[in-house]
C-alpha cells in the first residue's frame, strides 16, 4: 500500500539545507536560527520520528491521523520554508563537481523553491558575454561568479557587460543599442568605481544618455569624453588611482544583478548608475532616457 502523505510535503521531502537542529533548555527543540526560519517543538519521540523521517525523504503522515504537536510542527516547516523537493533539488546537482555551483544552487533552491528549476534552466539560455578593457582580474572574477551562479558565459551573448578601466569607447555601446542587446557597464576613471547603467535599449536611458544629461551642463564634455576614451596609458608613467576593493565590490553587485535580471528581477543598476566610494555612501543616480539621444527614435515612432 503507498504511503499517504501529508498533501503539504512532496512525495520526496528534503529539510532545508544549512538549517541545524538544536536542544533548547526549556523542553523544545528548535530548527534554524534566524528569525525569519526558527521553528520550536516539544523535544518529543513522536517529533523526532517525524523530522528523522524527513531527513530519509519520507514525508509525514496526512493531518489528521498525527498528533497535535506534530502537525503544528508540520505547518511550521511549510509556513517557514524549511522543506525541499528532493527529487528536484537533487537532479539539478547532479554530478556536477564545483563545489561554489553546488552551493550556489543550494541557495537557488532554498530562496525560490518550486521556481529554482525553471530559474536554473533559464540562467542556461540567457548567455553573457563579458568583455574588458585593462581589467582583466575583473572580468574574471566577474565571469567565475557568473558561472557559478550557472549563468552559461558565450559570445552569442544576450547580454553583454563591459568592464572599463578609463572611459570605455561609445561606439561599443553603440552597436549593443542597434543590435536591441541589453548590456551594463563598469567604469574606472580617475580613481572613482562606477557600476551602471543597466541598459535594456528602448526602455531605459543608455550610456549616450548620461553624456547627453552632462553636456546639457557642459556643452564640451562629449569632446573631453572622447578623447578619455582615446588616452592610453599616462604618460608621465604613475600608476592610475585605482581602489580595487571597490572594483570588487562593484563586480559582485553587478555579478547578483545580472542574475536577477535574468531571474526575472530589476537590478539596481537599471537605467541606475551606482558610485562606488570610499567611504561607502554608494550614491545612486537614476537616469531617464534624453531626448537628444536616439536610442528610443524609433520605438517612438513605431508607437
Amino acid at each position: 500500500m503507498p504511503h499517504v502523505r501529508h498533501p503539504g510535503f512532496p512525495a520526496r521531502p528534503l529539510l532545508r539545507p544549512g538549517v541545524r537542529l538544536c536542544r533548547r533548555e526549556d523542553g523544545r527543540i528548535q530548527i534554524g536560527l534566524g528569525e525569519h526560519l526558527a521553528v520550536t517543538a516539544p523535544d518529543t519521540d513522536e517529533v523526532h520520528q517525524v523530522l528523522e523521517a524527513l531527513r530519509n525523504g519520507v514525508p509525514p503522515a496526512p493531518p489528521p491521523v498525527l498528533g497535535h504537536d506534530v502537525r503544528r510542527l508540520c505547518a511550521a516547516l511549510l509556513e517557514h520554508d524549511l522543506v525541499l523537493d528532493a527529487d528536484t533539488f537533487l537532479a539539478a546537482l547532479g554530478a556536477e563537481p564545483s563545489p561554489s555551483l553546488r552551493e550556489s544552487l543550494s541557495a537557488l533552491f532554498c530562496d525560490r523553491h518550486d521556481e529554482a528549476a525553471a530559474l536554473l534552466a533559464r540562467r542556461g539560455d540567457i548567455p553573457v558575454e563579458v568583455s574588458h578593457r585593462g581589467l582583466p582580474r575583473a572580468a574574471q572574477r566577474l565571469s567565475q561568479l557568473l558561472d557559478d551562479a550557472g549563468v552559461d558565459l558565450d559570445r552569442q551573448p544576450l547580454l553583454a557587460v563591459h568592464l572599463s578601466r578609463g572611459e570605455p569607447e561609445r561606439e561599443r555601446f553603440d552597436d549593443w543599442i542597434r543590435d536591441d542587446l541589453p548590456h551594463v557597464v563598469l567604469v574606472c576613471s580617475e580613481g572613482t568605481v562606477t557600476a551602471g547603467p543597466f541598459v535594456v535599449p528602448g526602455q531605459t536611458a543608455c550610456v549616450r544618455c548620461v553624456d547627453a544629461h552632462h553636456t546639457d551642463r557642459d556643452p564640451r564634455r562629449a569632446l573631453i569624453v572622447a578623447q578619455y576614451a582615446a588616452a592610453t596609458d599616462a604618460r608621465d608613467g604613475l600608476p592610475e588611482p585605482i581602489h580595487h576593493d571597490l572594483v570588487e565590490m562593484a563586480v559582485l553587485w553587478l555579478a547578483r544583478d545580472i542574475v536577477n535580471w535574468i531571474d526575472g528581477r530589476a537590478p539596481r543598476t537599471f537605467s541606475t548608475s551606482i558610485d562606488f566610494d570610499a567611504d561607502l555612501e554608494l550614491p545612486l543616480t537614476e537616469w531617464r532616457q534624453h531626448p537628444s539621444c536616439g536610442c528610443a527614435w524609433g520605438r517612438a515612432v513605431a508607437f
